[in-house]
């Protein structure tokens, strides 16, 4: 999103997108990185509560179970283990309007205004929304995604079989545990090093990439 002084296209640009990045937050998979004041922001609260939030096979926005909730809680500061179940507590099984109630209170604090007067009245018609754009999806591309995550489903279907990575992590014998370092043979830690350096080239290319390790 484009930030600081914008052209016209950029701040038409930056309109689209603010007007459906709640979408965003309900498809992807979501990092937390809470501290102390992040229960007294807007975006993040809203944000928080998205993450809870799954669509089912029928289209229908619920909160999500803890198998299927989308979001990972990092403490940083002086957040701790309590302020992470308390965050929990506070939005993992709120409602569209016990979450506008919340966020529509004076000490959640916003930067920008406007951005909060905007996203408000959308969460109260948040769930109906959702499943009116469930039902515009056609049957065929609706079966095609069906067992796929919803992050994967907001891409089309080719282009998530281009990203599908056949990365297959390597385990050894009993019950799926590594075998300590100090019995690994050479073979065995050349392997690890492969994977290792794999992992980091993943993180800094930008073009998708597709890998099988050879047998040794």
């Amino acid at each position: 999103m484009p930030q600081g002084e914008r052209t016209d296209e950029e701040k038409a640009a930056f309109g689209r997108m603010l007007g459906n990045i709640n979408l965003l937050f309900l498809g992807a998979s979501v990092l937390i990185l809470l501290d102390m004041s992040y229960s007294s922001r807007f975006w993040t609260q809203f944000e928080a509560w998205t993450s809870f939030q799954e669509v089912n096979e029928k289209g229908v926005m619920r909160s999500a179970s803890e198998a299927n909730r989308r979001c990972e809680i990092i403490c940083i500061h002086n957040a701790n283990e309590y302020t992470k179940l308390g965050l929990i507590e506070m939005w993992s099984d709120k409602s569209p309007d016990e979450a506008h109630d919340i966020l529509s209170r004076e000490d959640v604090s916003v930067t920008n205004q406007k951005d909060k007067d905007l996203q408000l009245p959308k969460i109260k018609t948040f769930k109906d929304s959702v499943h009116k754009t469930w039902l515009t999806i056609p049957k065929d591309e609706d079966e095609r995604s069906c067992g796929q995550s919803p992050a994967t489903r907001l891409i089309p279907t080719s282009r998530a079989q281009q990203w599908r990575l056949p990365l297959r992590v390597p385990r050894w014998r009993g019950v799926g545990r590594r075998k300590p370092s100090r019995h690994r043979s050479g073979a065995a830690l050349r392997r690890r090093s492969t994977w290792c350096t794999l992992s980091r080239s993943m993180m800094s290319r930008s073009r998708p990439i597709s890998w099988r390790p050879t047998s040794s």
